[in-house]
């Protein structure tokens, strides 16, 4: 994973590159009704692809939808990896860098971490709260994006072992509730078009 960042960024500045040379200049990103395309760092180091696109309709306004998705296992399900979700975000800027919002978070998972631990098998998770962030500024098209959320977050669930190949459930309907962190977010966001 740490190999499909670097190149990722790499293709990036090279992009950045060949356009700053047959130009002169590099690419003037516009604020208002900019389009940028994210991804989410943490997230691919997970080996879970966690990509979005924020849009400025005004230059105070973000309006963001972010999905991740990634279905994997190892050891005949011993260790097991699924999960999907989607994050809607409305962003205020306070000025070029920082920024306050809201966000909403939905999907499901399927998660056991190794042979002798239990396997998490869900029914859902939710979260929605309020988010605060800062972007640093890579170059005009390329921007890298910090934010937490604070907030309410709900996770219904089964809780599983791997017996003889099939999963046994060992406790029905559990659920955790979490009032605090719901979300940080170092992602790297490409600006394009105008």
């Amino acid at each position: 994973m740490k190999k499909l960042i670097l190149i990722t960024v790499m293709l990036l500045a090279g992009v950045l590159t060949m356009h700053a040379q047959q130009t002169g200049q590099l690419p003037e990103a516009k604020e208002k009704g900019e389009f940028a395309l994210r991804l989410n760092l943490p997230y691919v180091l997970t080996g879970t692809p966690f990509v979005g696109f924020e849009w400025k309709p005004t230059e105070k306004v973000g309006l963001l939808l972010n999905g991740a998705w990634s279905d994997w296992s190892l050891n005949e399900g011993q260790t097991r990896w699924a999960v999907w979700q989607i994050n809607p975000e409305f962003r205020y800027y306070l000025n070029r860098c920082w920024y306050l919002g809201v966000s909403g978070e939905y999907g499901n998972f399927d998660v056991k971490p190794g042979k002798k631990k239990p396997g998490y098998d869900g029914q859902s998770m939710w979260a929605a709260g309020v988010v605060a962030g800062y972007k640093a500024r890579l170059s005009p098209r390329l921007d890298l994006d910090f934010n937490v959320g604070l907030g309410y977050a709900e996770y219904a669930f089964d809780e599983y072992e791997r017996v003889n190949g099939q999963n046994v459930v060992t406790y029905e309907d559990d659920y955790r509730y979490l009032w605090g962190p719901y979300q940080a977010t170092i992602a790297l966001s490409w600006k394009i078009g105008k």
